[in-house]
């Protein structure tokens, strides 16, 4: 059975976290002690490392996270390799294809980053400059505030978050994946079915890394 990590974060009542209708935010603190772990996410998520190593693992690529440096790993299914010599601690940002989306689309200028050809990345490494590193570090303050943030602030700094992204040109790649969600749904549904048949999940996990109901893929499944 492979564990769901968005879910895992959204329904601890122990996990420090900020909680959105198109995103999450989390303080992660590696309570899973097992060197090799393998996971899924409904949800894009960033992954901000704070202390500690981590392997994340995807399509026989490793890309290995040491402090002070930052993934963006699309939805799908993963396998990640710890390291137990120094405590680890994870920020993790989850944000749906419908928040980056809306982001793309009300702010016109940054259509044009990229072009729309579908990308095929699964895990990009950001580039994280002395604005991001800030930024990363600012919300981190929000969140030891307690759940009294208001969510409007908590969207703010999410949008925040990918303006700094997507204006670093060393971050080019991911800024083309993001202006390529406009696309046709088939195309999204195709591939993270291609990435992901190999994994044992149950059908409302495929269902929901599509972002659709289980009638709804089942349907569009025999369909495609």
């Amino acid at each position: 059975m492979v564990f769901d990590i968005y879910h895992y974060f959204k329904e601890d009542p122990k996990s420090n976290k900020l909680i959105g209708s198109d995103y999450l935010f989390a303080e992660y603190q590696c309570p899973i002690e097992k060197e090799i772990f393998q996971f899924m996410s409904e949800l894009n998520f960033i992954t901000y490392v704070v202390s500690g190593r981590k392997d994340w693992i995807s399509s026989g690529k490793v890309f290995e996270t040491k402090p002070g440096e930052a993934l963006f790993i699309r939805k799908g299914v993963y396998t990640t390799r710890q390291y137990f010599d120094v405590d680890h601690c994870l920020l993790t940002f989850f944000i749906s294809d419908d928040f980056i989306r809306n982001f793309i689309r009300e702010n016109n200028s940054l259509s044009n980053l990229g072009n729309k050809e579908t990308v095929s990345d699964q895990i990009f490494v950001l580039d994280v400059n002395d604005s991001l590193k800030a930024l990363f570090h600012s919300i981190f303050n929000y969140l030891n505030m307690g759940t009294g943030i208001p969510r409007s602030l908590v969207e703010l700094k999410f949008n925040e978050l990918l303006f700094n992204i997507v204006l670093d040109p060393k971050n080019k790649k991911l800024a083309q994946f993001f202006t390529s969600l406009n696309q046709a749904n088939k195309l999204n549904f195709d591939h993270v079915m291609m990435k992901n048949f190999q994994f044992d999940l149950e059908l409302e996990e495929f269902a929901r890394l599509c972002g659709r109901s289980l009638s709804t893929f089942k349907r569009e499944f025999k369909n495609y």
